[in-house]
């Protein structure tokens, strides 16, 4: 009974720029979030907000748009918010010192992202001697989607998985242990012996790798606004074409860029690579 009435929900970076990039599972993180601020309410129990800046001229700049607290798991009035310009929600914000003024020895931590502010925050915790719980569903990240590729690569079994820079050394389907964000995952794939890169997208992206990228529309809307970018767009299959159909022109049109045939990125002269990144990327 104690260690109950002494926990405070800790919703860490849940800002609207972070929601609308769509991190993975976005929908269960907001009902999970939803379901503890109903119960900690209900109870009466502490309900704290960390919230990220990350500068002037960023998404998550102070005032912007993008640095407010998602409207899905919005701030009743009177409820703290913390304000941070680090990865941990403790570093010069007086987070620490209202926990232990209030008597708080357990936090339930959930929020955005798994292995930056929640990582950073879950062991400044520790450190200071207090105990941390983490809800199932409650915290994901941007880089969790790199998890869908794996479905992407159909019903063949995983022959081998390959560390940064392994080279392919069998036929099937491998799977690359390499960071999620989109130009680092592609260099690695070209560097483990990928010559072809299908990349998906629903938002758009125009950058390349050092490999043809085959940019691959989910919907046609984005297809037109971006023709410069897309190089085939799936979202006529739910226009006027089956799947079938299309699978085929897209096998065709992968055994020409194999041939030689250039895809946009490249009639364009861009082939961009990136072998790690530092911080956040969004």
């Amino acid at each position: 009974m104690g260690e109950k009435q002494n926990a405070a929900l800790l919703v860490v970076d849940v800002q609207q720029g972070l929601l609308d990039k769509g991190p993975f599972e976005k929908e269960r993180l907001a009902e999970t979030i939803g379901r503890l601020l109903g119960e900690f309410r209900r109870e009466q129990r502490p309900v704290l907000f960390v919230r990220h800046d990350d500068g002037p001229g960023t998404e998550l700049a102070a005032g912007a748009p993008g640095w407010e607290i998602a409207r899905e798991v919005s701030p009743l009035k009177g409820e703290k918010i913390f304000d941070k310009r680090f990865n941990s929600a403790f570093l010069e914000t007086g987070l620490e010192e209202y926990l232990r003024e209030a008597d708080i020895k357990t936090l339930v931590v959930a929020g955005l992202q798994t292995e930056y502010c929640i990582d950073a925050t879950v062991k400044s915790a520790f450190e200071r001697g207090f105990k941390v719980l983490l809800p199932k569903g409650g915290i994901t990240t941007l880089e969790d989607k790199s998890l869908g590729c794996t479905q992407k690569g159909g019903r063949a079994p995983v022959v081998d998985v390959l560390y940064y820079g392994d080279p392919v050394k069998a036929h099937g389907l491998h799977l690359c242990t390499a960071p999620g964000n989109d130009l680092v995952a592609s260099t690695a794939l070209a560097v483990s012996g990928a010559q072809i890169v299908l990349f998906t997208t629903g938002r758009g992206t125009p950058f390349a790798s050092p490999v043809p990228t085959v940019k691959i529309s989910s919907n046609s809307a984005l297809a037109g606004k971006k023709d410069n970018w897309i190089d085939f767009n799936a979202g006529r299959m739910v226009e006027d074409k089956t799947k079938e159909e299309l699978a085929r022109e897209l096998f065709d049109y992968v055994l020409e860029v194999a041939s030689g045939r250039k895809v946009k990125a490249e009639e364009a002269g861009f082939h961009d690579m990136a072998i790690f990144k530092q911080g956040v990327t969004l």
